[in-house]
């Protein structure tokens, strides 16, 4: 890795985990599967009582809080998931930049093949950890500390709005 790409990965590692202690979020997520399927939702994140929701514009929602644990509510039904906070829906996924399975890890789907800096983004470009044919894309807002896009062959999270708290 060249030392532009190192201070590049640095300052996506920083943002990202600055703003998960020092953030809220709210915005909206357009989720287009290659099916032809969309999915488009509000997301809140409270980062300071670990607490998470997405709510799809088809009116299910998903929850996270430490006292509840995972819920899920769809036509008044509701159901309680396992009290695992690191599985999350993959709008809010977003939000948690670090804990995307896109690092390279053992159990992750993706492994960094490059990392560009464009002023107020950062691209990261990605490898299948089992296919070189397959490619990803996430892109990253060095302001919020989040990535506003991701894209794969089955599927692209964007970002359309995005608000956030001052820095605590």
């Amino acid at each position: 890795m060249s030392e532009g790409s190192f201070e590049t990965l640095r300052s996506l590692v920083s943002a990202a985990r600055s703003a998960r202690h020092h953030r809220d979020f709210s915005a909206v997520v357009e989720i287009v599967e290659v099916a032809g399927n969309t999915e488009k939702g509000k997301v809140t994140v409270n980062h300071q009582s670990g607490s998470w929701q997405f709510l799809s514009s088809g009116g299910h929602r998903f929850s996270y809080t430490r006292e509840e644990g995972k819920t899920f509510r769809y036509r008044g039904e509701t159901e309680r998931g396992a009290n695992d906070p690191s599985q999350k829906h993959r709008a809010v996924e977003l939000f948690f930049p670090l804990e995307m399975p896109i690092w390279g890890a053992k159990w992750d789907l993706y492994r960094l093949e490059s990392i560009r800096d464009y002023g107020d983004i950062i691209r990261v470009d990605l490898v299948d950890q089992e296919s070189e044919d397959i490619t990803a894309y996430a892109i990253f807002d060095k302001e919020a500390g989040v990535f506003i896009e991701f894209s794969a062959y089955w599927e692209k999270r964007t970002v359309t709005e995005l608000h956030y708290g001052p820095k605590r």
